[in-house]
């Protein structure tokens, strides 16, 4: 079975009138609750994650008379979005590849902060007794990846680098819980994935990696992104969340075992995948500028010339420098 077909522009867009309705819903909820503040977080180390682990994110707000609310943990970038287009959420995070894809269906949202990737936080593994070393035995193989996010493009990059059409791959589209599942069971011989889950993988199922962002030109950000209606209503709290993740990123920098044991307890993981992600390569959180901008137009002109995403989306609507 080959589950290689990309989504339609018409499935991408043809819930634009619902993304206006929910948009016109969010500033509803918005206006009715000025001063809290809805996050959501994924299940992955990072600053924001860590925040609110330590409390320092609610501090920060409280100083300043808000409320937060924290929702979660999402699984991936794709269904925090879901949650932020209605009102639900007003912050949330994931990659610079799923946020290609919800800026072509009209999310209502602004990237406002920026990560650029671990050297060896994402890439493609496959199964130890699979007797694949390198991306060419990839062909005719069945590969999980996430539609439209991370894992699809990582494995693109990756064969292209090798000048592999996309299509020689057998991608099977999964979400990172089933997609882990696939791999351990061996329903699928890799995996096209990023950490937590990459960590976990190399642990548990002894998974071998065959290509790594620093050696693909990875360009699949952390961004942190905030809804139209609370930079329009309240952007003093998108700086304050944007100030504590640039100080959690700095404390995480600077205690990276302490930071991965917090986090490995919360989410009920081992110490040795705690122990493996507090040794992979720091990454630091900056706002965004025109390099920024540049790079998340690299990344989404390259999935439309995949034909992952229909067409390019205007990065620059999609983008809020904190003042």
């Amino acid at each position: 079975m080959n589950a290689n077909v990309s989504p339609s522009r018409r499935q991408l867009l043809a819930g634009a009138g619902g993304l206006a309705a929910a948009a016109l819903i969010g500033s509803r909820v918005r206006a009715a609750d000025p001063k809290v503040v809805r996050i959501g977080y994924l299940k992955s180390l990072t600053p924001l994650n860590i925040g609110r682990l330590r409390g320092t994110i609610d501090k920060a707000l409280a100083a300043r008379g808000y409320t937060l609310q924290w929702q979660g943990p999402f699984a991936a970038f794709a269904p925090a979005v879901e949650a932020l287009t209605p009102g639900s959420l007003d912050i949330t995070e994931g990659s610079a590849t799923s946020a290609s894809s919800a800026m072509v269906a009209g999310a209502p949202f602004k990237i406002f902060a920026y990560a650029s990737p671990s050297a060896d936080g994402e890439g493609v593994i496959v199964r130890p007794d699979s007797g694949i070393t390198t991306v060419p035995q990839l062909v005719g193989k069945r590969v999980a990846v996430n539609r439209g996010g991370s894992g699809e493009y990582l494995l693109a990059l990756a064969l292209s680098k090798h000048g592999i059409p996309y299509d020689k791959v057998d991608r099977v589209y999964l979400g990172p819980a089933d997609g882990a599942y696939a791999f351990s069971t061996g329903a699928v011989v890799g995996w096209s994935v990023w950490d937590p889950y990459l960590a976990i993988a190399q642990i548990r199922d002894k998974a071998r990696v065959i290509a790594v962002s620093h050696a693909i030109d990875d360009e699949n950000a952390t961004i942190v992104v905030a809804r139209n209606s609370l930079i329009t209503d309240q952007p003093e709290a998108v700086r304050i969340v944007y100030d504590a993740l640039v100080a959690e990123n700095k404390w995480t920098k600077a205690n990276p075992l302490a930071a991965a044991r917090l986090w490995a307890d919360d989410a009920k993981v081992d110490d040795a995948t705690a122990e493996l992600l507090a040794h992979r390569a720091p990454v630091n959180y900056t706002a965004v500028d025109t390099n920024v901008s540049a790079s998340l137009l690299r990344v989404a002109r390259w999935f439309a010339d995949e034909k992952i995403i229909p067409t390019v989306p205007d990065v620059a609507n999609f983008v809020y420098r904190v003042g």
